[in-house]
């Protein structure tokens, strides 16, 4: 259930970060792309706690089911937990990486919308 929450999470912070590039690039509206993008990190961060918390519980789980301290009949729905957070941690740095990315080749361009250092 946490791996499901945690690959929505992330998705919710793709739909912020392609929301900032897109606000950042109307030259009507340039305010508020910094909470875009701040609530896409943030967004980011939260899912990539909860996909540590699910591949974690599901991995201690799954040390019990092999030790036999738990029955193994959940077996199958523990693994998909952890691949799902597995998952959604590599999503969450994916996105922090590319927003990171998007941020300084923003950052960095001029007016004219070309980055200096391209020029």
């Amino acid at each position: 259930m946490i791996g499901l929450l945690s690959l929505a999470l992330v998705a919710a912070s793709l739909v912020l970060s392609v929301l900032a590039v897109r606000v950042f690039h109307d030259p009507m509206k340039p305010a508020g792309v910094g909470s875009s993008f701040l609530q896409s990190l943030g967004v980011s961060v939260v899912g990539f706690a909860f996909g540590y918390l699910a591949s974690r519980m599901a991995g201690v789980d799954l040390h019990k089911m092999h030790v036999g301290r738990m029955d193994r009949k959940g077996r199958p729905r523990t693994n998909a937990g952890r691949l799902c957070g597995i998952i959604a941690m590599l999503a969450a740095l994916g996105i922090v990486f590319v927003m990171a990315l998007l941020w300084l080749l923003i950052d960095s361009a001029g007016t004219d919308g070309v980055a200096s250092w391209m020029r």
